[in-house]
């Protein structure tokens, strides 16, 4: 089997890293002839290349091409026509947001939620998989919890609102760590006045604020002691509808008794109350946060049912074999 990947990304990009670049390398590791077309050096989901290009693309023979997050580009369907003609499957990864016209004429669409499933056609469903994002570390290391009754809760945020979600006072003994944005690109959304200068500018109790980094991120949420993952509007937005499960998924294989809103993606993983809790409101959001602060005995046991629910099923090479399972079936379909 040869494969070839257009990457929207670089590594340092997260969708692009769980979904593109861990893939290549999980198939790389078990003997799969997997090559790198094309990787965008920034964030750039258009297909922005000439005939003549694809054209030098589709040179050599790939039994299967992957491309990921492809929103816009002239020649794409020229893209896929050339391919066919050569014999060649293209497979269509979306992410939170695709092109669905580009999706229906691949010959398989990755989606990481339900809910994108199902806005694809009818007719197009049966060429429709589902896939998970797998956490990227060994599986090994988790949180050691304490015996005090006093937590600090963790946020990892890509969405920038005026104000911390459904929290407006922190209770007493917890505290609040976010990470989110380094602050050079948090200066820069706000030159070209797409958010703001700092993250949840109206929020009036004091948080602790780290910049993501991809080697320190596991360390940064070890130090706290619950996650937390409100989502506003998690009951009409759609961008909310179309979210995958990965940072849950991330937080329960690291042992973290975890908060959710109950967005789609999260409600078949959370057992309410045995590996994590779902709060809809202010009030309960403050109701499981004192319960876990005040409860360091089930603390640890909350976190330890997320780990052995999760580890297992949703690492990076539960993820792989998932992706090669799909991939050999789709190229044996005529």
């Amino acid at each position: 089997m040869k494969i070839g990947w257009f990457m929207y990304g670089p590594k340092r990009v997260p969708g692009s890293r769980i979904q593109g670049w861990n893939m290549h390398d999980y198939l790389l590791s078990k003997g799969i002839d997997s090559n790198i077309i094309f990787a965008q050096e920034g964030y750039n989901t258009n297909f922005n290349f000439s005939k003549k290009q694809i054209n030098n693309f589709l040179k050599k023979f790939y039994d299967m091409i992957i491309v990921h997050k492809i929103e816009t580009g002239k020649n794409f369907y020229y893209f896929i026509n050339q391919a066919h003609k050569k014999g060649m499957k293209v497979i269509f990864i979306g992410l939170d947001s695709f092109n669905v016209k580009f999706a229906s004429i691949c010959d398989g669409i990755l989606v990481v939620s339900k809910y994108l499933q199902n806005i694809i056609l009818k007719k197009y469903r049966k060429k429709t998989y589902f896939i998970f994002d797998g956490y990227e570390h060994d599986g090994k290391n988790h949180k050691k919890h304490s015996n005090k009754k006093k937590i600090k809760l963790v946020f990892i945020t890509t969405n920038l609102h005026k104000k911390f979600p459904y929290i407006d006072e922190l209770p007493k003994n917890v505290n609040l760590t976010v990470i989110s944005h380094p602050k050079k690109r948090l200066k820069m959304f706000a030159k070209h006045g797409i958010s703001y200068s700092e993250v949840f500018p109206e929020t009036k109790f004091k948080f602790n604020y780290v910049e993501w980094n991809l080697k320190t991120v596991e360390d940064e949420i070890l130090k706290c002691d619950v996650a937390v993952i409100p989502v506003p509007g998690f009951n009409k937005e759609e961008y909310v509808k179309k979210k995958s499960s990965n940072r849950l998924i991330l937080f329960m294989s690291l042992g973290l008794p975890t908060i959710a809103s109950p967005i789609a993606e999260y409600k078949p993983l959370i057992k309410q109350g045995k590996n994590g809790f779902l709060a809809k409101n202010s009030e309960e959001w403050i109701k499981y946060i004192e319960y876990l602060r005040d409860n360091p005995s089930k603390r640890k046991i909350t976190g330890n049912h997320a780990r052995k629910d999760i580890v297992p099923k949703y690492s990076k090479e539960a993820q792989g074999e998932l992706y090669l399972k799909i991939f050999k079936k789709i190229l044996k379909q005529k």
